[in-house]
């Protein structure tokens, strides 16, 4: 998310950002250089910008899950009756899509009310608290209330390289000279950084916290969706009504009392403190519910008849006709733990047990701050992770 914001800021750069002078282009000119976060009354619309584009994704992994879910005879048989592709997907695909849409209609709404890390990162609730959320001031009243003060100190001294790398980089950001490689092409920024951090210590323990969160993950969170959704028992409502509301409430309003319960159990510093707490999220826990009740409950009387158990059916039936879905939330919460920045930075206090998220604001805080070595670092944190993304997508869409 540090990257991003970077990135982004340097887009809507009043002076020589990409935004505004893609603005210019189009109106020939006419358009005058907006000063998009220097002012309340186009810091919100940024803000809403970045964080649309952050969503697309999210919200074509989940669709992209249910377009798999729906059985290929259902388009068999419209094609049968005449149906051409818009009535296929009026008719067929939308009503199939039902549940799916709902999940992610509730899921877009709640992760809107929890918008935290672009606002923290790009204006902290400024400028004049136009991009002031809810959870920003959940925050900033946490910490006050704990007497935590903040670190404003910002040094004015930048060496000659490091304000030549920051104009290059604005300058880059107001063409497409920014989106594609040109000019000498070298690998000295990767080698700068083996050499300035324990990039291999820190890549471990990410790929460490993030596989052992999903995995588990994926294990508790079906099971407990597989209760709620294809067994009966009292109070089984009022469970879902709790993890509903669950999802709402935004991790950072209860990070301070999570740390210090953390603390009295000595459980700071470790492996277990970034996996434990995020092992069972409700908001996966709702996506598998969402798309189990989707799945015939005939299949479930057929297996009880011929003697299946619960576990049975969860096993050999609830999870093959629900790979897609397994898959999603697989990515989903393989994203989320990867870019955890914000619980690590509080939990940790060394190079031992701390991600590569964490260790990223290495580079703000050395002398002098080289963008390449930054931009390094990012693409090497960024490719691997897409390329199990890539494997776990094409592993979905080979499903049958």
């Amino acid at each position: 998310m540090i990257v991003v914001a970077i990135v982004w800021a340097n887009l809507f750069n009043p002076d020589e950002g990409f935004i505004n002078q893609f603005l210019k282009v189009i109106t020939f000119g006419k358009a005058k250089p907006l000063s998009w976060f220097q002012g309340p009354k186009y810091a919100f619309p940024a803000i809403m910008v970045l964080s649309v584009w952050q969503g697309v994704g999210f919200q074509m992994i989940i669709f992209l899950a249910g377009l798999q879910d729906i059985p290929k005879e259902l388009y068999e048989s419209a094609r049968v009756d005449g149906a051409n592709k818009w009535q296929q997907f009026w008719s067929v695909t939308l009503p199939q899509l039902r549940n799916t849409t709902i999940f992610v209609v509730i899921a877009t709404t709640i992760l809107a009310f929890k918008l935290f890390a672009q606002v923290w990162v790009l204006t902290k609730g400024g400028p004049q608290r136009a991009t002031m959320t809810t959870i920003v001031m959940l925050y900033r009243q946490g910490f006050r209330q704990l007497r935590v003060g903040y670190a404003a100190t910002i040094g004015k001294t930048q060496s000659h390289r490091q304000r030549s790398d920051e104009m290059q980089i604005i300058s880059d950001m107001s063409s497409v000279k920014g989106f594609i490689p040109y000019g000498e092409i070298g690998i000295q920024n990767y080698l700068d950084v083996f050499q300035r951090m324990n990039f291999g210590r820190f890549m471990f323990n990410s790929v460490f916290i993030t596989s052992s969160t999903v995995l588990l993950g994926l294990l508790f969170s079906s099971m407990i969706a597989y209760a709620l959704a294809r067994l009966r028992f009292r109070g089984q409502k009022l469970v879902l009504a709790v993890i509903i509301s669950l999802i709402i409430i935004p991790v950072e309003s209860v990070v301070i009392p999570m740390l210090l319960m953390i603390n009295r159990v000595g459980w700071i510093d470790s492996y277990h403190v970034q996996i434990l707490p995020f092992i069972v999220e409700p908001f996966f826990v709702f996506l598998f519910y969402q798309f189990f009740i989707g799945i015939a409950k005939a299949l479930d009387e057929a297996a009880i008849v011929d003697g299946a158990g619960p576990l049975q059916i969860y096993g050999h039936i609830i999870v093959p006709l629900s790979r897609p879905v397994f898959a999603s939330v697989a990515i989903l919460q393989a994203i989320f733990r990867w870019n955890e920045f914000l619980w690590p930075l509080m939990v940790t206090r060394g190079e031992t047990y701390r991600p590569l998220t964490v260790a990223i604001q290495q580079f703000f805080s050395q002398d002098p701050r080289v963008w390449g070595d930054i931009f390094a670092f990012a693409s090497m944190i960024t490719l691997p992770f897409l390329g199990r993304i890539r494997c776990s997508a094409g592993s979905a869409h080979d499903l049958p």
